[in-house]
């Protein structure tokens, strides 16, 4: 079989035309003669997946996002072919702290892995801890979507959350297998934000979900800027990174010739 016998669709994001390509490499163990119909199989499934891509509010740059364009292509690797969320019996840390500095990468290999699992039908989920940290201090006017959004991630839902509350809503943050948490050494810790992060955190550790968190602080730096952003909310800043250690592997990036040096 010619692998160029099958084309691609133009106009995806590298990452699914990465996937797109290994997939078609399924085609050697099928018939000659059903192989043309099940590559149009394939092609549909990722078109319908990349649509849900787009609505996923994934930031445009970090959709663009490839191995070829990474400053730091070993790290970027290392995320992408972390052990996927769907294999429950591996041995091994199930989630990653990308840290290292701005600019080397690390978002775009979160959201990488986070497109990666979409393709394979495993939702995950993401949020910035910037915008975490505003709806944090917006809370106070009673949010209901704001409500509906910690009790999903922090799997205290109930059924009425999940039968009566807008669907688009509930899928987009009933995450069954992971959750990405991007920049999450930008905000500064208050009470009310580490009990958000901590209850998140918790249910994610917990249940054994893929936690992906990007920092430009590894854990150690991560827990010295908490305690000097609010002493007395040193416990609660530990315990946050003790389960953060304890379920991630580190992966640092690498940017040689990073102007911020």
């Amino acid at each position: 079989m010619s692998a160029t016998a099958y084309s691609v669709p133009d106009h995806i994001p590298p990452i699914v035309r990465l996937e797109l390509e290994r997939r078609r490499e399924w085609l050697a163990g099928v018939p000659e003669a059903d192989r043309a119909a099940r590559w149009t199989e394939i092609v549909e499934d990722i078109k319908n997946v990349t649509d849900e891509i787009a609505f996923s509010e994934i930031p445009y740059q970090y959709r663009q996002a490839s191995p070829e364009g990474a400053r730091d292509a070993e790290a970027f690797a290392k995320v992408t072919r972390h052990p996927r969320c769907s294999d429950r019996e591996r041995q091994g840390k199930r989630g990653m702290i990308l840290f290292g500095d701005t600019g080397s990468g690390k978002s775009s290999a979160g959201y990488a892995r986070v497109m990666l699992n979409l393709l394979n039908h495993y939702t995950m989920t993401h949020i910035s801890a910037v915008r975490l940290a505003r709806m944090v201090r917006e809370s106070v006017q009673k949010s209901a979507d704001f409500a509906l959004m910690m009790r999903l991630l922090t799997r205290t839902e109930t059924e009425a959350d999940t039968e009566d509350g807008d669907q688009g809503f509930v899928g987009r943050w009933q995450s069954c297998c992971g959750l990405l948490i991007d920049d999450i050494h930008v905000p500064k810790l208050t009470s009310a934000f580490s009990a958000a992060l901590y209850g998140i955190v918790e249910a994610q550790t917990a249940e054994g979900n893929e936690l992906i968190v990007t920092s430009q602080l590894d854990a150690v730096g991560l827990l010295r800027k908490w305690r000097a952003d609010a002493p007395e909310l040193s416990d609660t800043s530990k315990a946050i990174i003790r389960r953060i250690v304890d379920h991630c592997e580190p992966v640092n990036f690498v940017w040689e010739d990073s102007p911020w040096a």
